[in-house]
């Protein structure tokens, strides 16, 4: 899937509905913060497809740290209020299914648990 902000590059007039499906998916959301036109975009986004389309998100933070994660509170605030007026919240907890057999990294010490 294009990055984010992909329709805007050469100012096609692409619009956000073209690039991603009717069922959407944003995967690992906020894992690094936005800048000013990923949170423009996100808002987009969102405003776009509320109640008419399916979005899934997948998110390491919860969307209580999403806020913090972008450059317009307002706007990124606004995002979030009409994204989770209508959600089903999935909280999975456990270990890490990208590392298979590899055990957890311990950030405290930069050693490896293989439990």
């Amino acid at each position: 899937m294009p990055p984010l902000r992909y329709p805007y590059r050469d100012n096609s007039g692409v619009g956000i509905s073209r690039v991603i499906p009717i069922s959407g998916l944003l995967d690992d959301f906020a894992l690094r913060p936005l800048d000013a036109t990923e949170t423009n975009d996100f808002y987009e986004l969102v405003v776009e497809r509320h109640r008419r389309k399916a979005t899934i998100v997948s998110s390491n933070r919860s969307p209580d740290e999403w806020l913090s994660m972008t450059t317009d509170a307002l706007l990124a605030q606004s995002a979030i209020d009409w994204l989770t007026s209508a959600a089903h919240t999935l909280v999975i907890e456990g270990p890490s299914y990208r590392r298979p057999g590899r055990g957890a990294i311990d950030n405290s010490e930069g050693e490896v648990d293989a439990r």
